[in-house]
């Protein structure tokens, strides 16, 4: 099998059903897995999940309990994935987006050790671009927190509120005028009174195509006027007193900015980073090419990449606007390069930046500057004649981009998805509809229905009295009532309000509210088929050491869960309050197999069963007054961050979110839990039975040994296609 399609994760020979059932509930696991890898799912593949998703419960439109608006959004989400199915065919059929981003990434580790300065050069390049990012959010930042700035910007909705009333205004007149114009005369209301009244009245061709000009005429009337207007309108708004404020409120806001040395030297930072890459840029795309044969085979991946994303690009809209488009592309590339006044160009709009965002007094005077950049970009092509090559460009990207909407899968895909959202929007404004109960009753329960598996590959607990390693733990819903799910049975609130008069003086009254609800979840189902266990006990002189296999499950029943909670209004500790808390597991069972004492296992069940099932409702209950108190902690300091934080005015926005969302550190426990992949800390090495983790590192070791030998780019030839996203019972 060649390397491009040679699936580096392992392969399986499973021997047992166990291992086939292990493998098939870790299925959806393994695919997030390898797609963290760096693996993609091939455009076949994709659509076989895609079909599995149109055959799903979820988009059944024969569920009779769904109403009508349910039941059209139902088929409008079908419609949508069928067309997108047609999409991916279309456009992706030779897998070209995964090939792109395969190369894109191989590109990025390529290593030239013979061109050292290059390497300087990319790490330069990196870091302007983080000092590019850092400035561009100072900056950002700061405008958002400027008061003047949010001023400014008010006034701008205010005008352009102001522009659009008075065009609405204009566009009614118009209408009423057209309306008038284009009604028909009392004589042709009458031809419509009954048949045979307009006996008499046969119009020529050459009237009926006078009164269509006439009609036409009135509406290119009113439209004109309409647009006449709203230039009107926008120009006397943004004249004036109007024009005077907003140029006010921007000096301001520069004028106070300014004073800010973070401020400052962010804006140095974009306006000089702007200029130096808008040359370079233009030098290095001159030069690209003429770029030598063997540095182009260094380049390899990126060159493919290039290639890949624009094949893909070439399929959306016209392949030969697209091919004009790359032709005009380089002609401006060309010319930008021998222009002398290119750099001038370049250096003057980095000044007039730098003066926009430092200066308040250039608002004086911006028309005037903005009419000498105009000249000048005018003068720049009066020897090579780069201004008709980038207005060639320019035009040719709009006919270009123009087509993309007018592809058919495009346009297909487009108008599904503005279905959706038009029905769904229908649904959610009509009072009358059904759909939230439907989404409730019908929907959630069966999308809960799909999660049958909740898989922990690994689960590492260390505490003083033990350590505990348990793997391939794979969390299943029980046998439970009306069929298999992690929905519980029932889910049951109660809530109270009391009110409580109290004569505290003989002319005063204390009214005292307090509200109260009861949160009761019924027959909550839970079980676990053959994971691995290891365990080390360690207290005082008593040393235990176990491992194997085992296996829990509830009955019918479940675990039945009861919480009281009181929500506190006068108390400024208490958000709310977790009077009591109830835990009820009503029959527990469980089986352990390959265990070094397993006949003492046995001897004891009776009596550990019921022990372990009063354990585990203490600890629940425990982590349920745990998990309720640190909640209710965070949520009164986050309150009191908030009020902290806007009090202290921070300088941006980023500061003031991580300020109201910093946390309390937690104290630390003697109990550390960890869930991973690769066995760390005092479980290092130490695998439980059946591990599928062990699996996955022996055998990726051996088929990384495989490649490196048999591969003359010493295991670099990877392939990002992986069989495990193949539908689950075909691979």
């Amino acid at each position: 099998m060649p390397s491009e399609t040679e699936p580096l994760l392992p392969r399986y020979e499973d021997d047992t059903s166990r291992q086939r059932r292990l493998h098939q509930k870790l299925h959806s696991y393994q695919m997030i897995r390898a797609i963290s890898e760096g693996y993609m799912p091939t455009t076949e593949q994709t659509i076989a999940n895609l079909r599995t998703l149109l055959a799903s419960d979820v988009l059944n439109l024969r569920n009779q309990d769904i109403g009508s608006v349910g039941r059209q959004l139902v088929r409008d989400s079908r419609l949508w994935i069928q067309v997108f199915i047609e999409f991916l065919e279309q456009k992706n059929g030779q897998d070209q987006l995964q090939q792109f981003l395969w190369r894109l990434a191989r590109s990025r580790v390529e290593v030239d050790s013979e061109r050292v300065s290059r390497q300087a050069t990319h790490v330069k390049a990196r870091a302007d671009t983080k000092a590019a990012y850092d400035s561009f959010r100072t900056v950002g930042g700061l405008l958002l927190t400027n008061a003047d700035f949010r001023l400014f910007v008010d006034d701008i909705v205010t005008v352009g509120r102001q522009i659009f009333a008075d065009t609405a205004d204009s566009l009614a007149e118009s209408s009423k005028r057209v309306a008038e114009q284009a009604k028909p005369s009392e004589e042709e209301e009458q031809a419509l009174q009954g048949a045979g009244a307009d006996e008499g009245h046969a119009l020529s061709k050459a009237e009926v195509k006078e009164e269509a000009a006439h009609v036409a005429d009135a509406a290119g009337e009113g439209i004109a006027q309409t647009s006449h207007d709203a230039v009107k309108s926008a120009k006397e708004h943004l004249s004036g007193r109007e024009r005077d404020t907003l140029l006010f409120r921007l000096k301001q806001a520069v004028q106070r900015l300014r004073e800010r040395t973070d401020y400052s030297d962010s804006v140095s930072t974009l306006t000089q980073l702007i200029a130096r890459y808008a040359r370079i840029y233009a030098d290095v795309a001159e030069n690209t090419a003429s770029v030598a044969q063997e540095e182009l085979g260094v380049n390899d991946d990126l060159r493919r990449a290039v290639d890949e994303f624009w094949i893909l690009l070439r399929s959306f809209g016209s392949a030969e606007e697209w091919d004009r488009l790359q032709e005009k592309f380089h002609n401006v590339l060309r010319h930008a390069n021998k222009d002398p006044e290119f750099d001038n160009l370049l250096k003057e709009v980095g000044t007039s930046l730098h003066d926009m965002l430092i200066n308040p007094e250039f608002f004086d005077s911006a028309p005037q500057k903005l009419d000498e950049l105009k000249q000048h970009s005018g003068k720049v092509s009066s020897e090579t004649g780069l201004r008709k090559d980038m207005d060639d460009f320019l035009a040719q990207t709009k006919r270009t981009l123009r087509t993309v909407p007018e592809d058919s899968a495009v346009s297909k895909l487009t108008n599904a998805t503005k279905k959706i959202y038009q029905d769904a929007c229908g649904a959610y404004n009509d009072k009358k509809a059904d759909l939230p109960a439907d989404l409730v009753n019908v929907f959630f329960p069966v999308l809960l229905r799909t999660l049958q598996y909740i898989p922990i590959p690994r689960l590492e607990i260390s505490a003083p009295e033990m350590d505990l390693l348990l793997e391939n733990l794979v969390l299943e819903p029980g046998h439970t009532v009306n069929f298999s799910s992690f929905l519980p049975y029932r889910m049951h609130l109660l809530t109270r309000n009391d009110i409580d008069v109290v004569k505290t003086h003989s002319k005063r009254t204390e009214t005292l509210v307090k509200t109260a609800f009861t949160v009761t979840v019924q027959g909550l189902n839970i079980s676990a088929e053959e994971f691995g266990y290891w365990f080390r006990a360690h207290t005082g002189f008593f040393h235990l050491k176990d491992e194997g296999i085992a296996s829990f499950y509830l009955d019918r029943r479940g675990i039945d869960i009861s919480l009281d909670i009181e929500v506190g209004r006068e108390r400024l500790e208490h958000i709310f309050c977790l009077r009591g808390v109830r835990v009820c597991i009503h029959k527990l069972d469980y089986t352990v197999k390959r265990s070094k004492w397993r006949f003492l296992v046995w001897l004891t069940k009776p009596f550990l069963k019921h022990l372990v099932r009063r354990v585990l409702e203490k600890k629940i209950a425990e982590e349920i007054v745990a998990a309720t108190f640190a909640l209710n902690r965070e949520l009164v300091f986050a309150r009191e961050r908030l009020r902290a934080t806007r009090i202290a005015n921070p300088q941006d926005l980023a500061t003031f979110v991580r300020a109201v969302l910093a946390r309390l550190k937690p104290a630390d426990s003697d109990v550390e839990a960890r869930i991973g992949i690769e066995p760390q800390g005092v479980f290092k090495g130490i695998y439980a039975p059946g591990s599928i983790v062990k699996t996955w590192n022996e055998e990726a070791t051996r088929a990384q040994e495989a490649i490196e030998e048999g591969d003359e780019t010493q295991g670099l030839g990877h392939t990002w296609h992986n069989d495990i996203f193949n539908v689950a019972g075909r691979h």
